[in-house]
């Protein structure tokens, strides 16, 4: 109820455009909005989840190539129109409501691959990039996730090293970008299958650099979800520009 209560309020026009939204309101998007979602779906590579150009290949060429911590990714979206305008109003704007939302998406994208995972690890951010922030945003993505899977979220890992943010830099700055995540706390035994949750998929520098420090702290696989998968085609060369609709204003 609380819940639905929010989202008449914050959602009473589409947030990418503006139009106004028809009860019963469900989410930031109207309904062609929706329809626009870039939604990542097969083939796609089984470890990185990169589109694929055919069902019959299992693996990217970049997977191929390269020696990955993480075992699995999933994301429900290419970081593309609409999606990415959310992810920088939530992540940048502190448009927080919009969590509960993205959140929804990610759930539905882990509960259709089994097993779930044993526990949740939010990408942390250094202290000094919390207090410029004023939050993680993979956090406030983990806690709803978490509590509608019913899988606890972990504040074990801590960043001690401080970088540049990931926005600023190109791919090839990304790629050379030394991450450095420690453990806080040790890994519980049960704790088997661990998920990290963050919000964008660039390069996976970040997501496998913290991979690599949960499995030397004990675990046997440690799968992604993350909101939105930043393909070759649109990592650095996607703008924000909306589309035509063919609505006229209200």
């Amino acid at each position: 109820m609380l819940n639905q209560l929010i989202n008449q309020i914050a959602y009473q026009r589409c947030f990418t455009c503006n139009h106004s939204q028809a009860w019963p309101v469900k989410g930031p998007l109207c309904s062609l909005c929706q329809t626009q979602l870039p939604r990542l779906t097969a083939p796609c590579c089984m470890q990185c989840a990169s589109p694929l150009p055919e069902q019959s290949v299992s693996l990217c060429g970049e997977c191929l190539q390269k020696h990955y911590h993480f075992d699995h990714i999933v994301a429900p979206f290419r970081y593309d129109y609409p999606i990415k305008e959310l992810i920088h109003a939530f992540k940048f704007n502190e448009h927080w409501h919009l969590a509960k939302s993205l959140a929804d998406f990610m759930t539905t994208c882990i509960q259709q691959r089994s097993p779930l995972p044993d526990c949740l690890i939010p990408v942390p951010l250094h202290r000094k990039r919390l207090a410029t922030r004023g939050y993680n945003q993979a956090l406030l993505l983990a806690r709803p996730i978490g509590k509608l899977l019913a899988i606890p979220v972990l504040h074990i890992c801590k960043k001690h090293h401080h970088t540049s943010p990931q926005s600023s830099l190109t791919q090839k700055e990304r790629l050379k970008t030394q991450h450095a995540f420690a453990m806080k706390k040790p890994l519980c035994d049960k704790h088997e299958h661990v998920m990290i949750i963050d919000d964008v998929m660039t390069t996976g520098s970040t997501l496998n650099q913290l991979a690599a420090t949960l499995k030397e702290a004990g675990a046997k696989v440690v799968s992604v979800c993350c909101l939105a998968k930043a393909c070759q085609a649109t990592t650095d060369t996607v703008s924000l520009h909306r589309p035509e609709s063919s609505r006229e204003s209200p």
